[in-house]
């Protein structure tokens, strides 16, 4: 049996940013390792693959270490990138690719991304309340 969603538009919305950095593990860094660009790269090109004007990975991974610039030209490929990944992909760009957790609810937040499966993902990080 399914379950009605909690909010009425079956919306789901990302932890506020406390919450993520209330968890004392989100601020260990993580080395990315050395292939990050590439593997970055190649999310890029999967997922973005009828965009035009999509940037390469180090410039994707570049603009998801640093505060979100929702006006910024790596704006739509976050978006494209974010808003299609998949758990492993988010998997890959936090532990492989060394992107913090924190950076990637940020970018999410300021993009408005709504899609379940991103959403739950970066949630499971957030501190309870």
């Amino acid at each position: 049996m399914r379950r009605a969603p909690s909010d009425p538009l079956g919306l789901h919305s990302i932890a506020p940013a406390q919450q993520f950095a209330a968890n004392e593990r989100l601020h260990r860094p993580i080395a990315p390792e050395p292939i990050a660009d590439d593997l970055a790269d190649a999310m890029v090109r999967r997922h973005c693959a009828g965009m035009q004007g999509r940037l390469g990975g180090a410039e994707v991974l570049a603009a998801l270490n640093a505060p979100p610039d929702l006006g910024g030209r790596t704006t739509p490929t976050i978006r494209w990138l974010l808003g299609s990944a998949t758990v492993p992909d988010l998997h890959c760009l936090a532990w492989r690719c060394g992107v913090p957790i924190t950076m990637l609810a940020a970018h999410a937040q300021v993009l408005g991304m709504t899609h379940r499966k991103l959403v739950r993902w970066l949630n499971q990080f957030a501190a309870p309340e």
